[in-house]
């Protein structure tokens, strides 16, 4: 399944809509907050339009911005460099 990241562009200290929607959206195996009002997921979805809508990130909906993550690299916690992992080898 893609990865793609999830960027609020307001994160806040408490709930925020956004977040609301990733949480409901994404199992927890299917997501990480890589830091407040930032997330990888992994999505059934293809594309990154599908993903937006499935958050409501429109004019009038939440705000936030969706990227797809066809290739990457760098060092991360343990809990992210696990999770990458385990989707790489389900994907």
């Amino acid at each position: 399944m893609p990865i793609y990241v999830v960027i609020s562009p307001i994160p806040s200290l408490g709930a925020t809509s956004l977040e609301d929607a990733v949480c409901s959206r994404f199992h927890e195996n299917d997501r990480h907050q890589v830091r407040p009002g930032v997330w990888l997921v992994r999505s059934p979805w293809v594309t990154v339009d599908q993903v937006r809508d499935s958050l409501d990130i429109k004019v009038g909906g939440n705000s936030g911005v969706v990227i797809a993550a066809g290739r990457y690299t760098g060092a991360a916690d343990r809990a992210l460099a696990n999770k990458l992992q385990v989707w790489e080898g389900t994907t």
